[in-house]
């Protein structure tokens, strides 16, 4: 149990860090739909086994997620 609050407090303190470093950001707003290929689009490249396919699509500044899968 020890080891569980231990990564919980690691997790909030990381958490606190972020918000912090991220406060002078400008975010730009993204509607949901737009959020969720994003998420699509991380996961698909996250999972690929070519390290090398992993890095040049990490590489491009703006990467669709019908362009990641072409």
């Amino acid at each position: 149990m020890r080891l569980e609050n231990n990564e919980l407090q690691r997790a909030f303190n990381n958490s606190f860090k972020l918000k912090l470093l991220s406060k002078d950001c400008t975010f730009q707003m993204v509607s949901a739909e737009q959020y969720r290929e994003e998420l699509i689009r991380d996961s698909f490249i996250n999972g690929l086994n070519s390290q090398g396919i992993r890095q040049r699509l990490l590489e491009k500044d703006h990467l669709s997620l019908e362009a990641a899968y072409d």
